[in-house]
């Protein structure tokens, strides 16, 4: 009792710590929060993801690279932090024990390589480390998913018809271990083709195009697991969006409602915009004003907006204004969130001319940003890392730890509760307020089995405004998050 007393205390003082920091570079990451190096051959960054034991390894079209959790170049990976690609790269996936896959255009079409987790070439995936295409498949890989299985979708653009504007684009499934391609499917691509795919829990795939035949209008389409038209989704499978913009980048949420990012074009500028999609394939309306959020006009197409989800369903949106990488961070609902950074925007003033290319989420709730920016030498790598006061996925210490979230964040009369348990466990979920006294108890010592939880419940109306804490207890493990009653 005495040791749970303590790290309760603990934790409303890191939480207190985290929340007036969020948003704000972290300056225990590289120097002043950015991590930069200068590669010959301006080098963008496509990709980024985080390695179980906090390192985090960089994708650009040249090389791979690997930092330490303190910004570091690692010299245990590849050749003292690096690895120099024989092929142009243009995605990375990580696979459930650790290795890495990536993705690039060579000579033959495309090449699909494995790594080890210390960017040693794996020569048990497919032909001595690599599976290669030739240009009758995708000659132009722009995705990569690993599945839950570690079975690898690549997705691409592949052979153009001469007599029109028109591109053709494939998704491709392969064993996980590159023996064998298991699933291949074909779908047009229009006039300035760029397109965005994104993968949902239950393992469709959501696929957003633009039409061959109409500019600035896109086709959304869902496909099972099989890569077949899932009908369910606007009872045709497919759903035209007619508005003046190009979808590119998406994010599947955890509630199955789809994110995509993209440029709208009106007479005068170009904005960059941000769209949620219900799963039947039309607009979420509560989300935003009507289903979308501008995020800012720009002068230069080409400017990518990268999305990431946090623990508690609030949104990071990462992209370049006015010469400076920018994080938005969004509620649940699509309202800025006005407590990140300032007004609900971070702007990294420490590097010049950051295009932010990736983000990634630390497991200590921590936001990466990587990117390129401009130096003394040229265009350089930049990693940078913010302060975050999302605590749920934090490390008790007293135990191991377990996935909570709760959303959305500010409350009102209701709120979503999301936990998954990776073990059977009696579990207790209360509302208590700052001084530890209990408001509500919402599960009493109830047995639960391994898997997804999800539920709604109700906050009354006469408990007041304020900070409140929500405590799971699932066995011996305990998380706790902060809550906003509006």
């Amino acid at each position: 009792m005495k040791k749970a007393l303590i790290f309760f205390v603990a934790y409303l003082l890191l939480l207190n710590t985290a929340f007036s920091q969020a948003g704000k570079l972290d300056k225990t990451f590289g120097i002043n929060g950015v991590s930069t190096i200068y590669l010959y051959g301006n080098p963008v960054v496509k990709s980024m993801l985080v390695q179980k034991d906090g390192k985090i390894v960089v994708c650009t079209d040249k090389y791979i690279l690997r930092f330490e959790s303190d910004g570091k170049l690692d010299s245990t990976f590849g050749f003292e932090g690096i690895i120099v690609s024989e092929y142009i790269l243009a995605c990375m996936g990580q696979q459930k024990d650790g290795k890495i896959v990536v993705c690039g255009t060579s000579k033959s079409g495309y090449t699909l390589s494995r790594f080890d987790k210390d960017g040693v070439l794996d020569a048990n995936f497919g032909s001595a480390g690599a599976v290669s295409s030739s240009l009758s498949e995708v000659d132009e890989p722009v995705y990569l998913i690993v599945e839950q299985d570690d079975n690898i979708i690549v997705a691409g653009t592949s052979a153009y018809i001469a007599s029109e504007p028109l591109a053709w684009g494939q998704l491709l499934r392969f064993e996980k271990n590159g023996e064998k391609l298991l699933n291949k499917k074909m779908f047009e691509l229009g006039y300035n083709h760029p397109f965005t795919i994104s993968q949902l829990h239950d393992g469709r795939i959501y696929l957003s195009a633009p039409i061959h035949y109409t500019l600035g209008h896109m086709r959304m389409t869902l496909y099972n697991s099989s890569f077949e038209l899932d009908t369910s989704f606007n009872h045709t499978g497919n759903y035209v969006f007619t508005d003046n913009l190009s979808f590119v980048s998406s994010l599947a949420q955890r509630d199955g409602k789809i994110l995509l990012g993209g440029v709208y074009y009106s007479k005068t500028t170009l904005e960059l915009k941000v769209y949620r999609f219900n799963p039947d394939g039309y607009l979420d309306l509560s989300f935003g004003n009507s289903g979308s959020l501008t995020l800012d006009s720009i002068k230069i197409n080409g400017n990518k907006p990268v999305m990431i989800e946090q623990p508690d369903g609030k949104i990071i949106v990462g992209y370049q204004a006015d010469l400076k990488g920018v994080l938005y961070r969004f509620n649940v609902n699509g309202n800025v969130d006005k407590g990140y950074g300032v007004d609900g925007k971070s702007v990294n003033t420490i590097v010049s001319n950051f295009k932010v290319g990736a983000l990634a989420l630390q497991s200590d709730g921590k936001i990466l940003a990587a990117g390129n920016s401009l130096g003394k030498n040229g265009y350089e790598i930049s990693v940078a890392r913010y302060n975050q006061d999302i605590l749920s996925s934090i490390k008790n210490p007293l135990t191991d730890i377990f996935s909570f979230t709760v959303y959305p964040n500010p409350m009102k009369n209701k709120v979503n509760i999301e936990y998954y348990l990776p073990k059977e466990a009696k579990v207790t979920l209360r509302l208590v307020d700052l001084q530890g006294k209990e408001v509500k108890k919402i599960v009493d010592n109830e047995k639960q089995f391994i898997g997804s939880h999800r539920f709604e419940i109700e906050i009354a109306d006469k408990i007041p405004k304020g900070n409140y804490f929500l405590i799971l207890s699932a066995g011996e493990q305990q998380q706790v998050v902060k809550v906003f009653k509006d």
